[in-house]
C-alpha cells in the first residue's frame, strides 16, 4: 500500500513538472510569435486606375529575421471617415517568406460605384468632381504557424483623386 501511495504521488508530480514546462514551452514561443508579428514590415504602395474605378495596391511583406516564415495573404480594407467603401477580396492563400527575404502582391480593390455613392456620396462627389479625399488604408495579416495565426496589422492614410 506504501509503494502505490509513492508511485501515485510521483507520477502526479512528473505530471505537474511536465504541465509547469509545457506551460513556460508555450508561453516562450507566444511572445517570440509576438516579436516576429511585430518586427515584419508591411509597405503598400498604391495607384488609382480611373479607366476601371479600381485602386491597385501593391504590397509587399518582408521578414527581416534570420528564418523563413509563413504569412496569410494581406486583405486590405478601405475606410473613408469610419465606412468602409471597398475591400479586397479574402484570399486562404499562404505565402512563405525566405529568411532576410521579400514577397510581393498585387491586389485590386473594384469600387461600386452605387455603394460608393450610398454609402458615402461625399467621396463619389468630390471624387467625381475631380477632387481629392483621404482614405485609411489597413492592411491585415498573419503570421501562421503550426499553433494558429498571429494576426498583425498597418493602417496609413492615402490620398485619392486625381
Amino acid at each position: 500500500m506504501i509503494r502505490r501511495l509513492t508511485k501515485g504521488k510521483g507520477k502526479t508530480y512528473l505530471g505537474i513538472a511536465a504541465g509547469v514546462l509545457a506551460v513556460g514551452a508555450g508561453t516562450t514561443w507566444a511572445i517570440r510569435l509576438g516579436r516576429i508579428a511585430k518586427e515584419v514590415v508591411i509597405i503598400t504602395r498604391s495607384d488609382f486606375d480611373k479607366t476601371n474605378f479600381q485602386y491597385i495596391v501593391h504590397v509587399s511583406i518582408k521578414n527581416p529575421i534570420s528564418q523563413s516564415i509563413r504569412v496569410k495573404s494581406p486583405f486590405v480594407r478601405l475606410n473613408y471617415q469610419d465606412k468602409v467603401i471597398a475591400s479586397s477580396q479574402p484570399s486562404d492563400q499562404v505565402l512563405t517568406i525566405p529568411a532576410n527575404g521579400t514577397s510581393d502582391t498585387t491586389l485590386r480593390i473594384a469600387f461600386d460605384r452605387d455603394k460608393l455613392l450610398s454609402a458615402a456620396p461625399s467621396v463619389a462627389t468630390t471624387l467625381l468632381a475631380g477632387g481629392k479625399i483621404s482614405l485609411t488604408a489597413t492592411t491585415l495579416s498573419g503570421l501562421v504557424t503550426m499553433l494558429g495565426t498571429t494576426e498583425f496589422s498597418k493602417s496609413e492614410t492615402w490620398k485619392l483623386g486625381w
